[in-house]
């Protein structure tokens, strides 16, 4: 028999795996910044509402999936509450509430999750004090969420440890410990990775700090803490601004661009944070970001740039790092950027969306450089040959280097082998990915495309549609010329965010397909969403449990482009297989009936796929 501890663990593995993207959160501080004064807070709030839900679209566009507010939850602020949160809900934004632990009284969370869960059907939770967090008590919680089925979808605890990331990697196992065996399966707590951010804010702004101690201050790479278990941030809400002085902890970080650049592309690190005045600037608001500029494209090409080449991503290596053996020459020592003033990685892209559908042709391998010298970093760089073979290029995706194109050889002059030779402005970054690229141009909106097995639908939002006039839809075949299959106009009764789908059903299976949509406007050159590839014969399945009149009968909805058999099975939270069950499957939507009346009540795992197809996994209970 299988060992339901290693049963278990693998299905949820299959649950993280099978995610989209990679999340990313915004947080700020909007209504609570410390240099704002509102007298009246019933307005204020109100404003803030208006601002954010607002920007709801653009920011589900740029790919942020959680959002987390410092609410206070007034019984009189509700119906704006309320208003606001359906909002961010449409548009799939998540909102992260903080559950805060009194100075000297009793932390009940479940009393104030429970409120949030019922009134503002809040999933997602932050906890907060003065010190530390006492980890039984948020074991505790956890287990009577799971008791429950109320475990949230993000719990995370804010502890300010600057220095020591054995602190934080103590709490996290301490949580662990005391987490029922159930529990411990189907929720990850995470800490905030101050001991990183701290790093980062050195290398930033202190010439003479060896950036490279960054690869030792992650919590991933100090403790034994998988990035699972951790957020990172650049800046947040009660950081002070900079005094002039180096050396103090805690101050805003106001170049933050390259910290956001490390953050944003090593995935193995945690879910990164963004802070809303870091991500609009002076249009912020926030009184200690007037004159500041904005980061919000350099942020939306990063965010772009990751779900499309690096999420997913199994491995990183730090090539740089000290006592590396891997080979380097760096040209411009003597100006002052050296291997003390770099970051240098590589991270397997075997696994990436981009890895997988380039996955008969190439690999697609992932560098990223960054430069935190002020003067242009030159570099001959070793690199990793797991998946890469002499000849091969990598090409700059960002369009921030002075080689948007480096190949892969035997460097004569310094003797170095399986080297790429890459240049970098001062204090800057950029990313190559192995093999063809195209740059990641930001577009208002991203195209999504499902295939089934003689047509293709194309499905995209707007943000907003001013000055836009309509959209054409563009097609290549096999790499070639784009060429117009469709035009769509704006919807004029539209405001606000817009939806559109397009249907294309002259799609052959074994065609090699690209789409993109081009969107005409009223004045100046026409934009272009990002291409999106359609491989041949490449299944396309989705699964979606619905509920019944029945609570103990369950329906699994499928939607498959193709003729296969599926396998549906159910396991206890023992490990022990429950239901197994093999069925064809037609192209087009199935539905399959799961009766769970003579099964004990408890946590399940409901699992389906098919032999060479996509596998899906989701908890259940049978109450």
């Amino acid at each position: 028999m299988r060992n339901p501890r290693f049963l278990l663990a693998f299905l949820y593995g299959l649950m993280v795996t099978s995610l989209s993207a990679q999340d990313f959160l915004l947080h700020g501080c909007y209504w609570d910044c410390p240099s704002e004064s509102y007298t009246d807070r019933p307005s204020a709030v109100a404003h803030w509402s208006r601002r954010i839900g607002g920007q709801a679209p653009e920011l589900a566009t740029a790919g942020f999936t959680y959002i987390w507010l410092p609410w206070q939850y007034e019984d009189t602020l509700f119906n704006q509450s309320d208003e606001l949160f359906n909002t961010l809900r449409r548009h799939r934004l998540e909102v992260v509430a903080d559950l805060s632990v009194p100075a000297g009284g009793i932390f009940r969370p479940m009393l104030t999750a429970d409120r949030l869960r019922q009134q503002l059907r809040v999933q997602g939770f932050r906890i907060v004090a003065k010190g530390e967090p006492e980890p039984l008590i948020v074991s505790n919680f956890l287990n009577e969420c799971q008791a429950f089925n109320k475990t949230p979808t993000l719990i995370a605890a804010s502890i300010p440890e600057w220095q020591n990331p054995a602190r934080l990697n103590a709490w996290i196992n301490q949580v662990n410990d005391n987490l029922l065996p159930a529990t411990r399966e189907t929720v990850m707590p995470r800490v905030y990775d101050y001991v990183l951010r701290e790093a980062l804010r050195r290398a930033c702004t202190e010439p003479s700090y060896d950036v490279r101690q960054i690869y030792n201050r992650s919590l991933r790479d100090a403790t034994a803490l998988t990035g699972f278990h951790v957020i990172t941030l650049v800046n947040e809400f009660g950081m002070r601004p900079p005094t002039g002085k180096t050396g103090t902890q805690g101050q805003l970080l106001r170049e933050s661009l390259l910290a956001y650049a490390y953050t944003l592309t090593n995935n193995q690190l945690g879910l990164p944070a963004v802070y809303y005045a870091d991500y609009y600037g002076e249009a912020s608001g926030q009184e200690d970001y007037v004159g500041q500029a904005a980061l919000k494209t350099e942020i939306d090409q990063l965010i772009r740039a990751h779900r499309q080449y690096i999420f997913n991503a199994t491995s990183v290596e730090y090539l740089n790092r000290l006592q590396t053996d891997r080979q380097s020459q760096y040209l411009s020592a003597a100006d002052g950027a050296d291997a003390t003033r770099a970051l240098i990685f590589q991270m397997d892209g075997t696994n990436t969306p981009a890895g997988r559908a380039n996955s008969a042709r190439g690999r697609r391998d992932v560098l990223v450089a960054i430069n935190f010298a002020d003067v242009p970093l030159k570099l001959v760089q070793q690199v990793n040959m797991s998946n890469v073979r002499v000849g091969d290029s990598f090409h700059d995706v960002l369009g921030r280097s002075l080689t948007p194109v480096c190949e892969v050889g035997y460097d004569q002059e310094f003797g170095i082998p399986n080297a790429i030779y890459i240049e970098l402005p001062p204090r800057s970054y950029t990313i190559w990915v192995q093999g063809a690229a195209p740059k990641i141009t930001l577009s208002p909106i991203a195209l999504q495309a499902e295939a089934f097995k003689d047509y293709v639908e194309l499905s995209w939002e707007v943000p907003e549609e001013r000055s836009i006039l309509g959209y054409d839809i563009e097609k290549s075949i096999n790499k070639s010329t784009f060429i117009k299959i469709g035009t769509i106009a704006v919807n004029a009764a539209t405001t606000g965010n817009a939806a559109y789908l397009f249907i294309d059903d002259e799609r052959l299976p074994d065609d090699e397909v690209s789409y993109r949509v081009k969107i005409v406007k009223q004045q100046g050159e026409p934009d272009y969403s990002a291409s999106y590839d359609i491989l041949p014969l490449i299944q396309s399945l989705r699964f979606e449990l619905l509920d019944t009149a029945r609570p103990s009968v369950k329906v699994l909805r499928t939607r498959s482009n193709k003729d296969t058999t599926l396998e549906l099975q159910a396991y206890n939270s023992k490990g022990e297989r429950v239901l197994h069950r093999q069925q064809p499957l037609k192209a087009g939507v199935t539905r399959t009936e799961i009766n769970m009346a003579n099964w004990p009540k408890g946590l399940y795992f409901i699992s389906a796929g098919t032999a060479s197809g996509k596998k899906w996994t989701q908890k259940i209970m049978n109450l």
